[in-house]
């Protein structure tokens, strides 16, 4: 997929400014874990928020890899995008 139709797809699907909820997995080494968060984007990079010293924190610094499931509206539907990846700090 080229950078140019990602971005046609997220501006579609999780358009800038939206904030949709989504679902994030971690894993705290021996079970994964799920919560709630605010998605913020900006481009092809995404964002969320969460304190340093936090449980999510150091399960991301411990294992990076991470999934994610957000639940964007299109119209009056809902439907999901699922995005799995390493995280950055």
């Amino acid at each position: 997929m080229t950078k140019e139709k990602l971005l046609r797809m997220l501006d579609e699907l999780l358009p800038p400014n939206a904030h949709p909820t989504m679902f994030l997995a971690t894993w705290d080494g021996r079970f994964p874990r799920v919560r709630p968060m605010a998605l913020v984007r900006d481009g092809l990079r995404l964002y969320f928020g969460t304190g340093q010293d936090d449980a999510k924190a150091r399960q991301i610094t411990g294992h990076p890899q991470v999934e994610f499931v957000a639940l964007p509206r299109r119209g009056g539907n809902t439907g999901y995008l699922r995005v799995a990846g390493r995280a950055l700090g």
